[in-house]
């Protein structure tokens, strides 16, 4: 169509300007309603996706989401007790703050949540277990870069926003019951907070390693790791920071990677066929030093009970003169299956013997006869 605007209307200069007149002179009344389509499907992203099951599943394990302001005060972190060179200390300062004390933003989840629980506690709320999810804010590194250089000679490193699942727990885990006593929050319960979030986004299970890293009291906190890569640090908060933030004795706390471990999104593990086959249960005591990790333990056990081992759980841990002077004794029991065929008292001592073996080389360990 060749169009001419007359000479009364100077306006009608480029295209869109004649659609306008044509849809007018039509009627926009008459012009049918419809969402213009970009030709992509709709949906979440699978990061976001697990980041939604994470919340649910911790919701669902017993838990109260919380949303706190990302700002804090230099004294907050301060009452952390972090070492000089942590990067937590490292932190940005607001150009036009919302209050003269939070002059920054966040580098840890703690401060914000500790606060949060504090206040309940003064107000007779003393059974607290909560978690938050948001960003941290900490100087760039080269394993961690932020976001691209602003534009220009004067632009800036943006800092990294590592995405955060906080945890804080203190008072009654659960109640009394009738029949059922109630008990304090402790430690486990955060791995099992844990172990319900990886467990939603098909995760194997984390690997725990003890530390004595601030803010957490040394012996009662463990580092966590997937597949070699750190997710994170739970444990009960030292008892000097507790003091310092005015918080119930045995405060628990913690914080998660959730970016590394909803990066791939929701994974279901494979189903594994079951054997239809009787499955042998064996029982081992591994004697070792007083100072070797359980972890490295539990790694040697399964890698010499061989290809049959379904399942390999810690039941019992001893220590005393009959194991001999700064040593302990652990004690596994082991499943052995096989679907091709029966496996017999033979499997089992050589899964015992394979035991024994990586014991003796990785540790140094024996097993308790």
């Amino acid at each position: 169509m060749a169009v001419t605007p007359p000479a009364y209307r100077p306006d009608l200069t480029i295209p869109a300007d004649l659609h306008e007149e044509l849809a007018r002179l039509h009627g926009y009344d008459r012009i049918p309603e419809r969402v213009p389509s970009a030709g992509h499907v709709g949906g979440r992203l699978p990061a976001d996706a697990a980041l939604r099951t994470a919340r649910r599943a911790l919701s669902a394990a017993g838990w109260t989401e919380l949303l706190t302001l990302p700002f804090v005060a230099a004294e907050d972190v301060d009452a952390l007790r972090l070492p000089d060179a942590d990067r937590r200390r490292e932190l940005i300062e607001l150009v036009n703050p919302l209050s003269k004390e939070e002059t920054a933003l966040r580098t840890t989840m703690l401060p914000g949540m500790l606060k949060a629980v504090r206040r309940n506690v003064a107000r007779q709320l003393t059974d607290v277990a909560v978690f938050e999810v948001g960003k941290v804010f900490l100087t760039p590194t080269a394993d961690e870069p932020g976001a691209a250089t602003g534009p220009g000679e004067d632009g800036f490193a943006l800092p990294a926003e590592p995405l955060i699942g906080g945890l804080v727990a203190c008072g009654r885990f659960r109640q009394d019951r009738v029949g059922e006593p109630g008990r304090d929050a402790d430690v486990y319960d955060l791995l099992g907070a844990v172990d319900a979030l990886r467990s939603a986004l098909g995760r194997a299970p984390v690997d725990t390693r003890a530390t004595d890293e601030a803010p957490y009291h040394p012996g009662r906190a463990a580092r966590l790791s997937l597949a070699g890569v750190d997710v994170g640090v739970v444990g009960e908060l030292h008892p000097r920071v507790i003091d310092a933030l005015e918080l119930p004795a045995r405060t628990l706390a913690g914080e998660l990677r959730l970016d590394r471990l909803c990066a791939r999104g929701i994974q279901p593990p494979p189903l594994a066929t079951p054997s239809p086959l009787p499955a042998v249960r064996v029982d081992v005591a591994v004697i070792v030093d007083e100072g070797v990790a359980a972890a490295d333990v539990a790694d040697a056990v399964r890698a010499g009970a061989g290809a049959h081992l379904a399942a390999a759980w810690l039941f019992d841990e001893f220590r005393g003169h009959q194991v001999g002077q700064g040593n302990k004794s652990l004690a596994y029991r082991l499943r052995l299956e096989s679907a091709e065929r029966q496996l017999t008292d033979d499997d089992a001592a050589a899964a015992i013997d394979g035991v024994e073996r990586v014991v003796a080389q990785r540790l140094g360990g024996s097993l308790r006869r």
